[in-house]
């Protein structure tokens, strides 16, 4: 009696597990909650999954490669560099992994703030740096708006290392870079001008947009130096990563983001 028992108990489970698998597939949308992970199976939805967060909140991200048939090392190269940048920024436990053959799926707990998780995620960070003579500082001090540029091919490719830190004196956040052998020379020929000219700026860029412009107290002849400009921590720490991390092998798009509260 008992054996025939267990053998209708084992009968009844394995039936209800068939009927929950097929009525996932049939149903439209179905919402399981596991404790810490919430499945979603909704059409309307780009993946028609969806990794939540429910103890902490956080952004949940999903990239798409924008060249068709990516490779599985190019689709590699994009996971391994995003990686660098989540985990260097000191995200918690976060979910990095690929969905298909050319999705991504990004969840960081604790970010609330998702451009942050955007720009930390997204950005190709080509940084670049132009000699800007300012033509009329009385009427523009910043040198926004009337100048010259003059391209001197320094670039993040001649860039070894970028970090958040300190400054020594002020205690401002900034952005600490150092730079190849080339690179020195180039710098230091661009500072030592700028140094002795009123009307030069270095002026930088950030995938085609400028970052700020600064001049120079003296040469920076050994190669290494740093970014400041009113940054918070955070925002240093957000672009050391985006600049140590380089381009990602592949374009990414984003299509799903989407904010978890806790």
């Amino acid at each position: 009696m008992q054996l025939l028992y267990r053998k209708l108990r084992v009968f009844l489970i394995v039936v209800a597990i068939i009927a929950v698998s097929v009525a996932s597939l049939a149903i439209n949308p179905i919402n399981l909650d596991l404790r810490l992970v919430k499945i979603n199976r909704d059409s309307d939805g780009p993946l028609g999954l969806s990794l939540g967060l429910d103890l902490q909140g956080g952004s949940h991200l999903v990239y798409q490669s924008k060249i068709p048939n990516p490779s599985d090392d190019q689709m590699q190269g994009a996971l391994h560099t995003i990686e660098r940048r989540v985990n260097a920024f000191g995200v918690s436990e976060p979910l990095i992994q690929r969905f298909g053959d050319d999705r991504i799926v990004i969840q960081m707990p604790g970010i609330e703030d998702i451009e942050q998780a955007k720009a930390l995620i997204g950005t190709t960070a080509r940084l670049e740096y132009k000699n800007r003579e300012c033509l009329d500082l009385a009427a523009d001090p910043s040198c926004l708006s009337n100048f010259t540029d003059k391209e001197i091919g320094l670039t993040g490719e001649d860039m070894t290392t970028a970090y958040a830190g300190t400054h020594s004196t002020t205690g401002e956040p900034v952005v600490n870079i150092q730079f190849n052998s080339r690179g020195s020379t180039i710098l230091g020929d661009l500072t030592s001008e700028v140094s002795t000219d009123s009307t030069a700026r270095i002026a930088i860029f950030l995938d085609d947009t400028l970052v700020m412009t600064a001049g120079a107290d003296e040469p920076i002849l050994g190669g290494s130096g740093y970014i400041r400009g009113g940054f918070t921590f955070n925002q240093a720490k957000t672009l050391a990563i985006q600049l140590e991390a380089g381009r990602l092998p592949i374009p990414l798009m984003l299509i799903q983001e989407r904010l978890l509260l806790n």
